[in-house]
């Protein structure tokens, strides 16, 4: 049998998948989302920069692209496997950005993340002040207050450490 003839049966088997799995075969889609693993984790890598892959691997983008493509299928119109491939990108690149967003949002800066090897020593504090911090980001707990767990704040119903007041008043 020729190449060209492997080709054209591949394609007619991903083209009866597709319609199958269109119809609810879960065993057609499982077919159809292994043999586009091997793409997606290719565009996964080239998508997440560097510091993105210390967070989130490739691997899990992967695994959350094939999840909402078995929830979504029911949606996709196409009918070939270069189709298919490219409705995959698109959900794939979309959980990248969510994943950006996630990761580099103005709250969880990676840029402002610190080792833990650089987190301990009397020296921290006043280097977060160097690097610009102008608040503490380790809280203590007080030596005399470790049995208060429990205790109510005497400004709100929480508990001691659950509300803002209470917390900076702990400090």
């Amino acid at each position: 049998m020729s190449a060209n003839a492997d080709r054209q049966r591949e394609a007619a088997d991903v083209e009866r998948w597709i319609r199958e799995a269109l119809l609810g075969n879960r065993e057609a889609l499982g077919r159809l989302l292994d043999m586009c693993r091997h793409y997606l984790l290719l565009v996964a890598t080239q998508e997440l920069t560097p510091t993105l892959q210390v967070k989130v691997s490739p691997s899990d983008i992967v695994q959350e692209t094939m999840m909402k493509a078995v929830g979504n299928f029911l949606r996709f119109q196409g009918h070939t496997h270069e189709e298919l491939l490219a409705w995959l990108r698109c959900t794939l690149r979309n959980n990248v950005i969510n994943a950006r967003m996630h990761f580099e949002a103005s709250k969880r800066q990676i840029d402002r993340e610190i080792p833990l090897t650089e987190a301990t020593g009397e020296g921290f504090q006043q280097n977060l002040l160097d690097r610009g911090e102008n608040r503490p980001v380790v809280w203590r707990w007080p030596a005399n207050r470790t049995n208060d767990w429990n205790r109510r704040c005497n400004s709100c119903p929480n508990i001691i450490g659950t509300c803002c007041a209470c917390t900076r008043q702990m400090v």
